[in-house]
């Protein structure tokens, strides 16, 4: 998941990583400060395992271990949100969702996954949200 942060400092991070990542995940960061207590966060509930990319792009003990996913993740959103002429701000986080509701389906069936998500969401939305959601997926 990708969350929207006002900074990246470790009093920001650590508690976004609290909310949202299951315990007992393995971690994967690059050398960013931010992230040297990760390990340790939450009663050590984390294995966190560091890439330092001036070092190398692969941990040396652990070739599972890498953050070029991420990076290559990253690298498609800039370029995707480039290409949009007036990404706005204040619509940033809906971007991010829309990215990887994306990246999670094939865009082959994008459609038939987004009209079966809908037929069984058990909420409701307002004609306002729901024709947003449906013209961001098919842009």
């Amino acid at each position: 998941m990708l969350q929207v942060v006002g900074d990246r400092s470790a009093a920001t991070l650590e508690p976004v990583i609290l909310q949202y990542i299951l315990q007992g995940t393995h971690i994967i960061s690059d050398g960013w400060r931010a992230y040297r207590n990760l390990a340790n966060i939450g009663q050590g509930v984390y294995q966190h395992y560091v890439v330092v990319h001036e070092q190398q792009f692969v941990h040396p003990m652990y070739p599972e271990v890498h953050t070029n996913n991420i990076e290559n993740l990253w690298m498609r959103a800039k370029r995707k949100f480039k290409r949009r002429f007036g990404t706005s701000r204040e619509l940033f986080p809906t971007y991010l969702t829309e990215l990887q509701y994306r990246t999670a389906v094939d865009n082959d069936d994008i459609i038939n996954h987004f009209l079966t998500v809908l037929a069984i969401l058990p909420m409701k939305l307002d004609k306002q949200a729901c024709s947003f959601v449906i013209i961001s997926v098919l842009t």
